[in-house]
């Protein structure tokens, strides 16, 4: 199948899935768009014209390349629309039975070649596809967000998937000039696996310290990343994080160190306590910014002792070690997706 012009479904349109038809547009791909509602079709139409509007008026496209870009994109609510497809990114929410049940009826849409893929962050293919046809054609396709910023994918493979399958998912992200890591069984998620033990060691030492969350979170910024884990929790969701980190865990030789992490952000998941989205989390939001005390000046400045900084690096780098260790990847490509991830200007290797 090298070679092959594809033609794409998508099917989700959170953000995630809004941002890959975005940056697929980009590559004048032939794009179907599935949506969940019939409602929600014309909104989404426009949606696109607007963002291929202003490619035209700031000169990225011309006009002819602006009228055959429109023409590569349609809209729809019915998975049927799918049938011509030969790979389809399901981009939905982190719903395992959700997931299967759609698999299964695109397995009766969808033409014998297609390949189907998903976007999960945390649901092994060999998960969310149990009983098909098409084993041989499933991969996982992690894309990070904002997908057109990030350029690292996971790309993960099943003991069923035939090269025939692999190179083409490769060939696709190398169409669209993205930098990929193949992952198969336990090696699956691990860009998001190797800042579990950072995670939870940072919410521990709120604990033992007597931290804010604002102070750990003032810390981490000063020191590693751009974001604050907890801030980074309810940007993307604490019932998605609290999912992941279930997942990511349930086969770790010391589950209790992510226990009370895990027992504080189940408590909150029972409140409806989930982030930016309720307006509540580790922090309360009003849209995106926070609106309490806390979150720190420009500067970053904290009095908390340097241990707890070198405690989190030791954590941090010694996860990233286990990885390259088990031959999960290399050192250089570990510190190249993580800054790419991260948005961060030292990988854990490079610290």
């Amino acid at each position: 199948m090298k070679g092959i012009d594809f033609d794409v479904g998508v099917i989700g349109s959170g953000k995630m899935g809004t941002s890959l038809v975005g940056f697929l547009l980009d590559f004048g791909i032939p794009v179907t768009w599935i949506c969940e509602k019939k409602k929600w079709v014309e909104e989404l139409k426009n949606l696109v014209e607007k963002k291929m509007a202003r490619s035209l008026k700031a000169g990225i496209v011309g006009r002819d390349e602006y009228k055959n870009r429109l023409k590569t994109i349609a809209v729809s609510h019915s998975l049927q629309e799918l049938e011509k497809c030969n790979l389809i990114i399901e981009t939905i929410t982190e719903d395992i039975n959700r997931k299967q049940k759609l698999f299964k009826k695109l397995d009766l849409i969808a033409k014998e070649d297609c390949i189907f893929a998903s976007n999960s962050s945390s649901i092994s293919p060999e998960n969310w596809y149990i009983d098909g046809k098409r084993k041989d054609r499933i991969v996982g396709m992690h894309f990070f967000f904002p997908v057109p910023f990030t350029n690292i994918v996971e790309l993960i493979t099943t003991s069923n998937t035939s090269q025939d399958t692999l190179q083409t998912s490769c060939d696709f992200l190398n169409m669209v000039n993205k930098k990929f890591l193949i992952q198969e069984g336990e090696s699956a998620f691990f860009l998001n696996r190797v800042f579990l033990d950072f995670q939870a060691g940072a919410y521990r030492l709120c604990k033992e310290k007597s931290l804010s969350f604002s102070e750990m979170d003032k810390l981490i910024v000063r020191d590693f990343f751009p974001v604050g884990v907890f801030e980074l929790f309810d940007r993307v969701g604490i019932d998605v994080i609290h999912f992941s980190i279930k997942r990511y865990t349930e086969n770790a030789g010391n589950k209790e160190f992510y226990r009370p992490l895990l027992d504080h952000m189940g408590k909150m998941i029972e409140s409806n306590i989930l982030g930016v989205k309720t307006g509540q989390g580790f922090y309360s939001w009003e849209g995106q910014q926070i609106v309490i005390p806390g979150k720190g000046d420009q500067n970053h400045e904290t009095n908390i002792p340097d241990i707890v900084s070198f405690q989190l690096q030791e954590w941090y780098i010694k996860a990233a070690k286990t990885f390259v260790e088990k031959g999960y990847c290399t050192k250089s490509d570990l510190d190249y997706a993580v800054k790419e991830y991260m948005n961060c200007d030292k990988g854990p290797f490079e610290l």
